[in-house]
């Protein structure tokens, strides 16, 4: 495939491009940086020699985005280890395209302020509108009583069960509060909420926001296999904890994980507080800004 690279012909951005079409035909790769999502006035240029990991979206056709996405990701990631590690998201043009229409921050973020790296003649992006401050204070304070008070509320239930030794059931709404918790972090800072109930993609997603929900789930870094090995515990119960004839968990690793889930909580009401002070200060500044952007 004849690759095309934009802004930049580091050498190591072919790498990239060549690991990536030898398993999919992207319609366009955008290099970011965690920082876009932080809500700050900033406008850096994402470099590629940097020791951090390196932030990929690869947009593909609708027809070649029917692949298990966790699949591709995997694939992608391990095949991008040869150049470097990195942290991808695999979405089709329409679903970037369906967000972009109503406002998503989330893409609109990244297609603003990301490097596009490769694109094709295919990649045509849609007419989008940035909401203004106002309209995303009432909008951060509807997501978080949703998500956070009803991830707080399982919190609680989870507590309760666990305590009268029903780790099965404990285990479970643990699961229920920590997605709950996840989508809260993203959904307010982002108005993206991925479909999935998988833990291992919301966490994934909200590295890009809050790179400290690692030091929760993660205590010693990414590379400790106990904490690894609880977090998969974590994400199995969502199916196991209801449906495994059998099933056991360890009440000393409940008791872990529901203080690390406690732990989020409090990481999410902080992140909620600081967003709606920025944006505060942004209305302040600007209250009726809206603009209009044409690609």
């Amino acid at each position: 495939m004849n690759t095309k690279l934009l802004h930049n012909t580091n050498s190591e951005y072919n790498a990239i491009i060549n690991a990536i079409v030898s398993i999919v035909s992207p319609v366009a790769v955008i290099h970011y940086g965690r920082w876009i999502f932080l809500n700050t006035k900033s406008r850096k240029s994402t470099s590629i020699a940097t020791n951090e990991t390196l932030n990929l979206l690869v947009i593909l056709d609708a027809k070649d985005s029917h692949s298990n996405e966790g699949d591709l990701i995997n694939r992608i990631e391990n095949r991008l280890l040869r150049v470097k590690k990195s942290s991808v998201l695999v979405h089709s043009l329409d679903f970037v395209n369906e967000g972009l229409s109503w406002g998503q921050d989330f893409f609109i973020d990244i297609i603003e302020r990301g490097k596009i790296i490769y694109q094709s003649d295919r990649f045509l992006i849609t007419t989008y509108f940035k909401i203004n401050p106002q309209s995303k204070i009432q909008r951060v304070k509807d997501v978080f009583n949703n998500f956070h008070i009803k991830g707080l509320q399982f919190l609680h239930l989870a507590n309760i069960t666990y305590l009268s030794e029903n780790l099965h059931v404990s285990i479970f709404l643990i699961h229920q509060a920590t997605e709950l918790l996840m989508r809260s972090i993203l959904v307010t800072h982002t108005r993206y909420d991925p479909r999935t109930h998988n833990l291992s993609q919301l966490v994934r997603y909200c590295r890009h926001i809050t790179p400290q929900i690692d030091k929760i789930f993660f205590t010693k870094g990414e590379n400790d296999q106990q904490s690894i090995a609880d977090f998969r515990s974590l994400q199995d119960s969502y199916i196991s904890a209801r449906y495994q004839l059998g099933y056991h968990i360890d009440k000393k690793l409940v008791r872990i994980l529901l203080t690390k889930t406690k732990r989020l909580g409090k990481l999410s009401a902080l992140l909620e507080i600081r967003l709606l002070n920025k944006l505060s200060k942004q209305f302040l500044i600007k209250p009726d800004k809206r603009s209009k952007i044409i690609l």
